[in-house]
């Protein structure tokens, strides 16, 4: 039975593995098609090929860059076209699909190149459940392509199953089960003892004899050309954000993978500014392994850790014992983000909040 397995980021194929585990299947293939700055596909690429080798061993893929997809996207796919795709992918039928939401564009076009497949869902990120019609999505620039691309014509069924460790207080309009945190936590200290023991090395050193704490970026400015915060107002916010809490004198910042060097470089001045120590983690050997694995191989025990995250990275990391503050708040918001963005980031965070209770 091919099983294959639609990998669009590192912490993407932690949860497909923990989703598969939990019902006692293991993977054929994946197919990587992760986003990265510049010309660091290739390496993202070679570390989800580490990352998969170490959670299922022999597990094999291919690595199909986003643009490619968003090409084949922009007009039908000729039988031609689709054979290549196939080729490409590795597996010429398909009897499962595991995806991450899937309603994506990238993923509906797995589902027609593969139409005889079941398809089943594990989640975003770490597993959390993300509606089509969630405002997550809107803000990530999908809607203008479902509208243009998803036609009555085209439209697909919904999922087979759905398998989550994060389910929020909206349960999927198709059948689903709830993931054993165990499962993900499991995948998580496997990756965790796989890390390059040189790089942590080289961290631990950083963070030694210091009262740190975590600041996870997200891709905000970037989104839609900057029509919901501008480059500056983003840094801004970040400053404010920390400002009204009180961070420990350091602070870890992982950048999101696709954070520009510009945006670090003034994201860690803004940090300063406030009198906390930047510890920027640039390892490239860590860049695109999950911070939860990471911070897992630093202390095995998260409990208490501060974190100061503005993503839905905030859900697995305090189901880890994380001590998360989250978001920017309405009054960040309003100062900050365009007037078309305050809606959508309001009920962004709305909506975050919301799976953190309901955890």
């Amino acid at each position: 039975m091919p099983r294959l397995v639609d990998c669009p980021g590192s912490a993407q194929l932690v949860a497909a593995i923990a989703a598969l585990r939990s019902q006692g299947l293991q993977a054929d293939r994946y197919c990587f098609s992760g986003w990265a700055p510049h010309d660091r596909f290739t390496a993202f690429a070679a570390e989800v090929a580490t990352m998969a080798s170490q959670l299922q061993p022999g597990l094999t893929g291919c690595a199909i860059a986003p643009d490619r997809f968003t090409n084949w996207l922009r007009r039908p796919l000729s039988a031609s076209d689709q054979q290549q795709l196939r080729q490409e992918i590795g597996l010429e039928s398909v009897d499962e699909l595991w995806l991450a939401t899937g309603w994506r564009p990238k993923e509906q076009l797995l589902r027609q190149l593969y139409p005889t497949a079941r398809c089943f869902c594990y989640g975003d990120g770490l597993g959390v459940y993300v509606a089509a019609d969630s405002i997550l999505q809107q803000r990530r620039g999908w809607r203008s392509r479902l509208r243009s691309w998803w036609s009555p014509a085209t439209k697909l069924p919904q999922p087979d199953g759905g398998f989550f460790p994060f389910l929020g207080d909206c349960p999927p309009p198709f059948s689903s089960q709830r993931v054993p945190l165990t499962y993900l936590q499991d995948c998580l200290q496997t990756l965790a003892n796989a890390l390059p023991t040189d790089a942590i090395d080289r961290l631990r050193q950083v963070t030694a004899q210091r009262d740190w704490g975590v600041l996870l970026t997200a891709n905000l400015s970037e989104q839609a050309d900057g029509a919901y915060i501008t480059p500056t107002a983003e840094i801004e916010a970040y400053r404010q954000f920390l400002a009204a809490h009180t961070p420990p004198t350091s602070l870890l910042l992982k950048p999101h993978p696709r954070d520009s060097a510009a945006k670090l470089q003034q994201l860690t001045t803004a940090i300063a500014s406030l009198g906390i120590e930047p510890l920027l983690l640039q390892d490239p050997q860590l860049a695109f392994w999950p911070i939860e694995v990471i911070l897992l191989r630093l202390r095995p025990d998260l409990q208490g850790l501060p974190v100061f995250t503005v993503s839905s990275a905030a859900v697995p990391l305090q189901a880890l014992g994380a001590q998360v503050q989250l978001g920017f708040g309405s009054a960040i918001v309003q100062r900050q983000f365009t007037r078309k963005g305050r809606r959508l980031r309001r009920y962004e965070e709305r909506q975050i909040q919301q799976w953190l209770q309901s955890q």
